[in-house]
């Protein structure tokens, strides 16, 4: 019986260990929240935040005008401005950022 106890306590560490690496890889933590991030437009050096960093970056390329595509076009207005280096700027602030959409 103490066998079959010591297996089961074995497997139920192995899955909680599987389990914490697979959200690991998901989720980001910032002080008091936790943020699901599925590769969001707005993670412009994609560093699976969405900070103030990104904003900078993306303000670069629009003054440089170093940007060759419209990858990073957040709003979706088909042109790569200082519009969505403020849409990028917002969302690293935003407060309700619990679910990043």
């Amino acid at each position: 019986m103490a066998r079959w106890s010591m297996t089961g306590i074995g497997v139920a560490a192995a899955a909680a260990l599987t389990f914490a690496v697979v959200l690991n890889g998901t989720r980001t933590k910032t002080p008091g929240i936790t943020a699901v991030l599925a590769a969001a437009p707005e993670d412009i050096n994609q560093d699976s935040r969405i900070d103030i960093l990104d904003a900078l970056a993306l303000a670069r390329m629009v003054e440089s005008r170093s940007a060759k595509s419209l990858d990073h076009d957040v709003n979706g207005d088909g042109r790569l401005d200082r519009a969505d280096v403020q849409a990028v700027a917002g969302a690293a602030v935003r407060l309700d950022r619990m679910v990043l959409q």
